[in-house]
């Protein structure tokens, strides 16, 4: 490897040469080595590299099929990181399989422990506004009746931001089957609250999609703004925050 000095510089390859840019000097070496596709495939050293693209794969589709799922939610989240930090929740579920052997480790199997169902239930898909802080109480789901329960609201305390007048929760269910990649997604009509309101209770009933997988209850909760007879959300980021309650 040498630095280029000649009055013509390049970068890229010619011939047996390869030449890049770095640190302000322009690099000459020699072109070729490092691993190609088929040693990454047949060569016995590269095994551990199969094996963690091959989950890494895996937990991508999850993550991405999971997400999609949610579209109906997940639309206009603040949050650019939520794929990367989802996509690392699933990973660190999918390292609790101690059934399968390493490169066919699934995230289903790692929801079998206590500490998968953990990881997800605390995983913070808006990790700086958390409903839960904004409205306070107590939040009780009763998978069997099917309600999500909020009591001892505190009204008073709810941080509505200068320019808000509403307040809007939107919720439904998720059943989401991790060993399948299926999703079935029921989401309910969202209730308006008005700022200074006086509920300190309220009973959210909500529909439970048929079939097999794990239950998540979303509820996103999101500041809006009177215009006439419309209600339109405000786009500053404390303005919207989502939460997941899992079964």
């Amino acid at each position: 490897m040498g630095i280029q000095s000649g009055i013509i510089k390049f970068t890229g390859t010619v011939g047996e040469l390869n030449g890049y840019y770095a640190n302000g000097k322009y690099i000459l070496r020699k072109a070729g080595g490092g691993f190609n596709g088929e040693a990454i495939r047949t060569k016995p050293e590269m095994v551990r590299v199969r094996e963690n693209a091959s989950e890494f794969g895996r937990c991508s589709t999850t993550n991405k099929v999971f997400r999609l799922a949610l579209h109906e939610l997940l639309a206009g989240l603040p949050n650019t990181s939520l794929y990367r930090r989802l996509l690392r929740c699933f990973t660190q579920i999918k390292d609790l399989d101690t059934v399968h052997s390493r490169g066919s480790r699934r995230i289903f199997q790692g929801l079998t422990t206590p500490e998968g169902k953990e990881l997800l239930q605390k995983f913070a898909f808006t990790p700086h506004e958390d409903p839960k802080a904004h409205l306070g109480g107590n939040w009780t789901v009763n998978w069997n009746a099917a309600t999500l329960s909020l009591t001892s609201l505190n009204t008073a305390r709810v941080p509505f931001p200068p320019s808000a007048t509403h307040l809007t929760l939107t919720y439904g269910v998720l059943v989401f089957d991790y060993e399948t990649l299926t999703g079935r997604f029921a989401m309910e009509p969202p209730v308006l609250l008005e700022q200074g309101f006086v509920e300190t209770a309220l009973s959210l009933p909500f529909s439970l999609p048929e079939g097999p997988g794990m239950k998540h209850l979303f509820v996103k909760l999101q500041y809006g703004q009177s215009h006439g007879h419309e209600v339109l959300p405000l786009k500053e980021k404390q303005a919207l925050g989502l939460i997941a309650l899992t079964h």
